[in-house]
């Protein structure tokens, strides 16, 4: 291990936070928000002197992480970042504790969009932009955390190709995460910018344009008002936000090459066939239950922008349509809400390409029992996926199933009705947010729940956006045997 490697990367992270600061607190600045001001000097303070007390600390040490280091590293700057987060929000007032504070916060990392306060008007302008903020670096790490580290680390991410390829990387792991760094940010920014600009030409105000760009493109979901942006009735922002979420939950390495003029990317990749293809299953049987005789294609609409408000796991609020059969209709948004979005994207959820894949794999085993002495390897976009790759799912998909029935159990045991304990731990660990809890029509005020549900539900969060297996390698004790 490297600790001081690990003390310089803490370091360069603390700055980072204290340098996003710097937008909310000019906010509180112009608003003259006071209270809001002075926590978020103190907050800003704090950061960059531990950043740059630890950097001189480690001054002449050149960063080297190896694999051990990182999967520390992971979860231990998840938890630190956390804490930085929440401090201007306990320290301006609106949350009683630093755990509710932290609540907020790391539901805003890791995109969940989970709110202990009902009603956002309640909180200061710079809070409700420093809230934004999270949710659209939370969304940016994912992207980063998803196609770089957890594939270095071999522990899930996105699948790797047969070994037997013949592309292979020759870039050392340093320069390979220096370029995804600058790639990712780029596409990241622009369509971050494309989504302002139209939310804002739609008419939406300037700030509510900058915050809903924010939880839109990292498929986060706080909301800026009582009222959710999809049920404002500006058709023009519902059908932006809409696109954008869509966006937001697709394959940003697609992105990167529509952006260089390859925009037949989308059409070609297995991936993205399956989440469209999804989608319009979704469609079609939302037009078989859906009751006609109320406003018609309104309705309709109405089903469809919260399909997709939950299968992109963003979660926004949207008005919920009138249907033959409500039960049967709310277990269809439960698993797209499990399913998610694709990959390479800082979506929750299942993924759409495990299930491609597991789908194949069982394909795969049927067509054994049939004939015994075939090789079949199970193969996406024309080449043959690695067998430590499907192994990964197996581990996955179990620990997925099982980490929602032990955070529903956990729920349960704080007297948390059943059902709605298993809405709660679909909801936090697919980071899917309010949507499927309001749909449900069960709403839970999470600011009212015992601090142990809380932490449960914060644990679930966690483990969903760090693709579960990540923090359940370091409870593996071979993992720290030399």
């Amino acid at each position: 291990m490297h600790p001081a490697s690990i003390l310089r990367v803490i370091g360069i992270i603390c700055i980072i936070i204290a340098a996003w600061m710097v937008a909310p607190l000019a906010l509180a600045i112009g608003y003259e928000e006071n209270i809001s001001r002075q926590a978020f000097t103190i907050s800003f303070s704090s950061s960059l002197f531990v950043g740059v007390a630890t950097l001189l600390a480690t001054n002449r040490i050149k960063i080297s992480l190896g694999r051990r280091d990182c999967a520390i590293l992971i979860p231990l700057i998840v938890a630190i970042v956390t804490l930085l987060s929440a401090l201007p929000l306990y320290l301006s007032g609106s949350f009683q504790t630093i755990f509710d504070a932290s609540f907020e916060a790391l539901s805003g990392l890791t995109t969940t969009g989970l709110s202990l306060f009902p009603e956002p008007a309640t909180l200061k302008r710079s809070e409700l932009l420093w809230r934004a903020v999270l949710q659209w670096m939370g969304g940016y790490s994912t992207l980063i955390l998803i196609i770089w580290a957890l594939p270095y680390l071999g522990f899930g991410g996105e699948f790797k190709i047969s070994e037997s390829n013949p592309e292979k990387q020759n870039l050392s792991p340093q320069l390979s995460f220096k370029k995804i760094l600058i790639n990712l940010l780029a596409i990241y920014l622009i369509i971050s910018v494309l989504c302002f600009i139209a939310l804002y030409l739609s008419g939406l105000p300037l700030f509510e344009s900058v915050c809903y760009t924010m939880s839109t493109v990292s498929t986060g979901g706080f909301l800026v008002e009582s009222k959710s942006p999809l049920g404002s009735g500006n058709f023009a922002v519902e059908i932006i936000l809409t696109i954008f979420m869509i966006l937001g939950a697709m394959s940003f390495i697609l992105h990167g090459k529509a952006l260089s003029g390859s925009f037949v990317s989308y059409t070609q990749d297995q991936e993205s066939q399956s989440f469209f293809l999804l989608i319009l299953l979704s469609a079609c049987i939302a037009i078989m239950i859906m009751d006609n005789s109320k406003e018609g294609m309104r309705n309709f609409y109405n089903a469809m922008v919260q399909i997709i408000s939950v299968i992109t796991t963003t979660g926004y609020p949207s008005t919920k349509p009138d249907t033959l059969i409500p039960d049967f209709y709310f277990l269809l948004l439960l698993i797209l809400a499990a399913l998610g979005g694709t990959g390479a994207s800082p979506s929750g959820g299942f993924k759409i390409v495990r299930l491609t894949f597991f789908l194949q794999q069982a394909k795969q085993e049927l067509y054994h029992l049939i004939h015994p002495h075939s090789v079949t390897p199970v193969r996406y976009g024309g080449r043959s996926i690695s067998a430590e790759s499907m192994k990964v799912l197996s581990v996955f998909s179990a620990s997925f199933i099982g980490l929602i029935c032990v955070l529903a159990a956990l729920l349960s045991l704080n007297n948390v009705e059943f059902s709605q304990a298993i809405i709660l731990a679909i909801a936090t660990i697919t980071n899917s947010g309010p949507n499927i809890i309001e749909a449900s029509g069960e709403l839970t005020l999470l600011l009212d729940l015992p601090w142990a549900a809380k932490l449960s539900l914060m644990l679930g969060m966690l483990m969903g956006r760090l693709e579960i297996l990540c923090v359940l390698v370091l409870l593996n004790f071979s993992f720290w045997r030399d």
